[in-house]
């Protein structure tokens, strides 16, 4: 109402960065590449080649599972970030990593060491 009817997504964000908790915040692809590529030690352009190593396919599917839990892309859209991959590998990924979450606690520790540098520090102080 202060800009005269206008509503400016800045302003909203700002408004509501307070009220949304940080674990439902919205991260971007790139952060969750930065994320796991630290925590596993792999290069960015080994996770988007198509090298099938277990070394590198785990951060990939790592990758992909959280690109799903905490960004509005499409299956398709993940694959295109991880060297054009098909949705079905995508799919094949999230199961594989909701599979291993499940059945090990120290992956799902990991995982959430990584989700957890994946909050903004501003947002882990509020």
């Amino acid at each position: 109402m202060l800009n005269g009817g206008k509503y400016e997504l800045d302003v909203a964000r700002s408004a509501l960065g307070d009220i949304i908790p940080p674990s439902e915040r919205q991260v971007s692809i790139q952060q969750i590449i930065e994320a796991v590529v630290k925590f596993y030690s792999v290069r960015l352009a080994d996770l988007q080649s198509k090298k099938r190593h277990k070394s590198i396919a785990l951060p990939r599917q790592v990758c992909m599972y959280f690109a799903r839990q905490k960004t509005r892309y499409s299956l398709e859209e993940i694959g295109g970030y991880f060297g054009g991959r098909d949705h079905t590998t995508v799919m094949h990924a999230i199961r594989t990593i909701t599979g291993q979450r499940e059945k090990n606690q120290t992956f799902s520790a990991q995982l959430e060491r990584i989700e957890a540098g994946l909050i903004p520090p501003q947002a882990q102080s509020a």
